[in-house]
């Protein structure tokens, strides 16, 4: 006769939901990205195709700062910021985040008042899906409602949060300035990144 304890039952179940966990983790991962490029550059930057997201880089930003008059004659300070991330190295407490998604947006809308000195400011985090996304073939980029889009001779931006919203296109004043060499800036052994900027109306 064999005897089946209530610890045996417990034990097979136990067994059973964590092969079906890696299963589902496994489904999970996804794989159609290309692999990270962690190596020195050694092209100059081409425009326009470097203001697009690089499928292959691991931090992007585009950043956007100036100085602003409303229509009632106040003047503000403004930041509209957009960051995308590969996830592929990232871990919390030793989980590989890409489990959940490969790719993540993050980004700060900020106003200062020139008069008073009175900061506002929020910030904004999506995974790579839904209302957040970086175009690698044209320069695109959202997180929710905040947007960033344009080409050499023009950029729409948009941001909008609680009171305050900001909608602009912004005409550059002159090419864009390659920082480094050509746009390569070294920032430590074996390790740049690309940097440009461009001065707008």
């Amino acid at each position: 006769m064999h005897l089946i304890t209530n610890r045996q039952p417990a034990r097979i179940m136990r067994k059973f939901l964590l092969i079906l966990l890696t299963a589902l983790i496994a489904c999970c991962i996804k794989t159609d990205l290309m692999p990270l490029d962690l190596s020195y550059p050694q092209n100059s930057v081409s425009l326009p195709a470097d203001l697009a997201a690089h499928e292959w880089a691991q931090l992007e930003w585009w950043y956007y700062t100036g100085h602003l008059k409303t229509k009632q004659g106040e003047s503000f300070g403004f930041e509209l910021t957009f960051f995308r991330r590969r996830l592929d190295n990232d871990r919390i407490h030793g989980v590989p985040l890409k489990i959940l998604e490969r790719t993540a947006y993050m980004g700060n809308f900020a106003l200062v008042s020139e008069k008073t000195g009175q900061y506002w400011g929020q910030g904004n985090f999506a995974p790579g899906y839904g209302n957040a996304h970086a175009s690698v073939e044209r320069y695109d980029v959202q997180i929710q409602d905040w947007k960033a889009s344009g080409d050499e001779q023009l950029h729409n931006i948009e941001a909008k949060s609680g009171n305050y919203a900001l909608q602009l296109q912004l005409e550059p004043m002159k090419p864009a300035a390659l920082h480094g060499q050509g746009g390569i800036v070294p920032k430590g052994p074996n390790t740049a990144n690309y940097y440009i900027s461009v001065m707008s109306l």
